[in-house]
């Protein structure tokens, strides 16, 4: 008790000699989780085991992009899928360049033809995820990009999937290199090598598994099978007990589909064993963990994005919010903004929940508390714009997770606050 009273004295006399960022933060006083943690009524649970599970469930039949996997029909739409694939393809037409060169209408043609739309059918597959796998808009590791210099932004990278995760496999390219693949909040084209076909009732034990670990740490690197797998924040791990020991359940591609190996847990650090409690204080903990981290455009550089940044986070307490700003925010927000004057939007934050979302075109932050009335943010972020002698904007590229307050600038030369549209509570 005297550490916690010594330590809440600490963060009281460090915030006299706080200076207000004014933009990105700078100031180590605010760089840790401490300066924003609650103290009075942090460690209180927002909601029971059973309450989640029943959130998650009005979540799935509120927002047409999640789905409980173990309830997916077994025969689907066969026109329904057509129209998906394809219509998603038309990014090919918005993007000029492949790989750095100018894309051209043969290049387009070989790509649409890997959709192989002419062979789908009306049957599905099980998958199991054995490492960390891009989701594709269509069935290609080339990158399609604005501009040969915009390498950090490939317009074809929808999102990613960790080890041990359950999939659907809906279809095949034709070069049979990339399945098309539904996970529980996303769908789009996986490197084939990278999923092991399975039996439905060897897939229900990486779908729905009665014990696992969460990763907590930003990262968590696994060494299996020759391989470094790499998991990211909020991804779960199945775990078996063997001869009174619990294991981890590893999946690999064996010669009749999927195989499973029982790995010793030789180092926990970076799991948790099921899901963390759902608590102010864990979320703000669990969002510091990964500050610094670089901005990965759709989970690249295995990193995450500004929504994959806020999914992850929930996940570790057992949440499944959609994996894009946009879906959160339309299954989510609950405050609408896009009404309200910057000051209204300023009180009305102030009195959010610490851990709430703050929502505007595009982007999604976390709400970590207010100094002086200054609302602060964590967040996953691209870049932010100065304006210039000329009036015009200049966009500064940031590509990181980052602690800032609302008076970044946009390439619109609206302030971050003034472009907030909504915020949400999940609770």
């Amino acid at each position: 008790m005297r550490k916690i009273v010594l330590s809440i004295i600490a963060i009281i006399l460090s915030f006299s000699n706080i200076c207000l960022a004014n933009g990105i933060v700078n100031d180590k006083n605010l760089l840790q989780p401490e300066a924003f943690l609650d103290y009075k009524n942090g460690d209180k649970l927002i909601l029971s085991a059973e309450n989640i599970r029943f959130f998650n469930n009005n979540l799935v039949k509120k927002e047409s992009v999640l789905y409980n996997l173990e309830e997916y029909p077994q025969k689907i739409d066969k026109q329904d899928l057509v129209n998906k694939i394809k219509s998603v393809s038309t990014i090919l037409d918005e993007y000029n360049y492949l790989d750095g060169n100018l894309i051209n209408d043969n290049d387009k043609k070989k790509l649409k033809d890997e959709l192989n739309i002419d062979k789908i059918n009306d049957k599905i597959k099980y998958g199991v995820v054995l490492r960390r796998t891009n989701i594709r808009t269509v069935p290609t590791a080339q990158g399609l990009y604005e501009s040969p210099s915009e390498i950090k932004f490939d317009y074809l990278q929808e999102s990613v999937v960790d080890p041990s995760t359950a999939v659907i496999v809906l279809h095949v390219s034709k070069n049979n290199q990339f399945y098309y693949i539904q996970t529980t909040d996303y769908s789009g084209w996986v490197s084939a090598k990278n999923i092991a076909l399975a039996k439905r009732e060897d897939w229900l034990k990486y779908l729905n598994p009665q014990k696992f670990m969460v990763v907590t740490d930003s990262k968590k690197i696994i060494p299996f099978n020759g391989e470094m797998l790499m998991y990211q924040m909020g991804a779960k791990i199945p775990v078996v007990q063997q001869n009174g020991t619990d294991k981890l359940l590893m999946p690999y591609n064996g010669k009749q589909g999927l195989g499973n190996y029982y790995l010793n847990i030789n180092n926990e650090i970076g799991l948790h064993k099921g899901y963390l409690a759902y608590t102010t204080n864990n979320i703000i903990k669990q969002s510091y963990k990964m500050l610094g981290d670089v901005y990965g455009w759709g989970g690249l550089d295995n990193s995450v994005d500004c929504s994959g940044f806020i999914q992850n986070i929930y996940k570790t307490v057992g949440i499944n919010l959609p994996r894009n700003a946009d879906q959160q925010e339309n299954s989510l927000a609950i405050n609408d903004y896009r009404n309200i004057t910057p000051k209204g939007k300023r009180d009305d934050i102030n009195k959010l929940a610490k851990g709430s979302l703050l929502f505007m075109d595009g982007h999604v932050m976390m709400y970590l508390g207010s100094i002086n009335n200054e609302p602060y943010v964590i967040h996953s972020l691209g870049s932010y714009s100065v304006k210039q002698k000329d009036n015009s904007m200049k966009k500064i590229p940031i590509l990181k997770v980052v602690v800032s307050d609302l008076n970044l600038q946009r390439y619109s030369g609206k302030s971050f606050l003034t472009s907030l549209t909504g915020s949400a509570e999940i609770k």
